[in-house]
């Protein structure tokens, strides 16, 4: 079972992810080209920002596009760092728990992969074609005889002559088309990731409500199921309630009510237990972007 296939295809594409450890020396040096490529553009662009911003409206794009890109290869280090980990996180979505077991299964997978599937597609043909517009509009405003590089970049070198220009706009080009195709991969991975465990929660739900008396073999795989994906939703507890438990002996009952109190606790998204992803953060994020947006026009 594939997770998330056009995600890692299109890190693969970009020298990022290899299916396996052992990758060969020309991948290696395409994946150290395109690095280089996205660092030297970012270097460039936030060079550039400091020496060339003047008015307001070209402070605000630089600083929009060097930290957009200063972030891409934050990601791009920790991603690169932190592959045994992501690794991982594969293989336990490939474990046998994991694995739809009837057709009734298979449609709910089938169901949240295609959402997957469908907001990776829509963000990346939204993003690459305005960053297509953004590479043309210098010839639009200009035409093709006294045309500017699109973004403002610090170049160590004079960009008068034709063929140095279009050397550097080339540069910018696959500079701005890889970054786009990195940064949705990543930026939608988790967004698949969390609809995966969804599909996960329904999939063990409909399990629950089908035991019965005869399943004491299959509970234990239940159990492990729940453990593993670390499911707290109300969902399972609305499933246990629903299921044929009166049936069970003391044991499984016993099992079962192991789920329902580590379902009781919650579901908590955070980094290192520092970031809670909830709504008093996605506030707090809110108020600060609003704080220094105000600032910055005041100045």
């Amino acid at each position: 079972m594939d997770i998330l296939p056009l995600h890692f295809r299109t890190l693969s594409y970009s020298g990022l992810w290899t299916d396996n450890s052992n990758s060969s020396l020309i991948k290696s040096f395409y994946k150290l080209l395109v690095i280089s490529l996205i660092f030297h553009f970012t270097i460039s662009e936030a060079a550039g920002f400091i020496k060339t911003c003047a008015s307001e409206e070209d402070s605000t794009q630089g600083l929009f596009l060097s930290f957009t890109f200063v972030a891409l290869c934050l990601k791009i280090c920790n991603f690169t760092f932190q592959r045994g980990k992501m690794s991982e996180i594969i293989k336990d979505f490939q474990i046998e728990n994991f694995q739809p077991t009837s057709r009734e299964e298979t449609v709910i997978w089938e169901k949240y992969n295609k959402k997957a599937r469908r907001i990776f597609l829509i963000i990346m043909i939204l993003s690459q074609s305005s960053g297509l517009c953004f590479l043309a509009l210098p010839f639009v405003e200009t035409g093709f005889g006294n045309s500017s590089l699109p973004f403002k970049t610090y170049q160590p070198y004079d960009v008068a002559s034709s063929q140095v220009f279009w050397f550097t706009y080339v540069l910018q080009l696959f500079a701005a088309f890889y970054g786009v195709l990195i940064n949705v991969s990543m930026d939608t991975m988790v967004y698949g990731f969390i609809l995966l465990l969804c599909a996960q929660y329904e999939i063990l739900s409909l399990r629950l409500v089908k035991i019965d008396g005869n399943e004491n073999f299959l509970l234990k795989s239940y159990v492990d199921h729940h453990v593993h994906i670390k499911n707290q939703s109300k969902i399972i507890l609305n499933a246990i309630y629903n299921s044929n438990w009166t049936q069970l002996n003391s044991k499984n009952k016993r099992s079962l009510r192991f789920i329902m109190q580590f379902s009781a606790k919650g579901v908590v998204i955070s980094h290192h237990g520092q970031c809670v992803l909830n709504l008093n953060t996605f506030v707090w994020i809110m108020k600060t972007s609003y704080s220094a947006l105000s600032v910055l026009r005041n100045e």
